[in-house]
């Protein structure tokens, strides 16, 4: 199903959207944002979380690649991305001083869930695992 490179470039929607807003309300972008609504803790705990499970992921995915003989190229890529922008996201999660920062944490989010569920869309309800029976002689 996944044939050709444009396939990488799909996690990329999010921030293609949240550009064209951060560019729409520019003025806006560059306000510093109150205490309440910068609520650190909250997104950062829900996005450990989540980078927690694509670290997971990429680390299951990694090893039956490397023992199987099936081609995950595109899972580990997906999931990679999946859990770089969470890290990313949580980086400037901790470090927002702008508005716009907030909106690229969030795109970065976004990029991060798109990657994760593009992932577990395609790869595990429709592939099957071929795992090697052993007998016992």
């Amino acid at each position: 199903m996944f044939t050709g490179n444009y396939f990488y470039f799909f996690p990329l929607l999010p921030l293609v959207s949240r550009s064209l807003l951060c560019i729409k309300h520019w003025g806006h972008m560059s306000e510093i944002p109150s205490e309440e609504e910068q609520d650190r803790e909250s997104h950062r705990s829900h996005i450990l979380t989540l980078a927690g499970f694509s670290f997971t992921g990429l680390l299951a995915i990694a090893v039956l690649d490397a023992t199987l003989v099936q081609d995950f190229r595109f899972a580990v890529y997906y999931l990679l991305v999946s859990f770089l922008c969470y890290l990313s996201a949580l980086n400037f999660q901790g470090y927002k001083s702008k508005r716009w920062h907030d909106q690229l944490a969030t795109a970065l989010m976004d990029v991060a869930s798109l990657s994760l569920m593009i992932n577990d869309n395609y790869y595990f309800p429709s592939t099957t695992i071929k795992i090697p029976v052993f007998s016992p002689s």
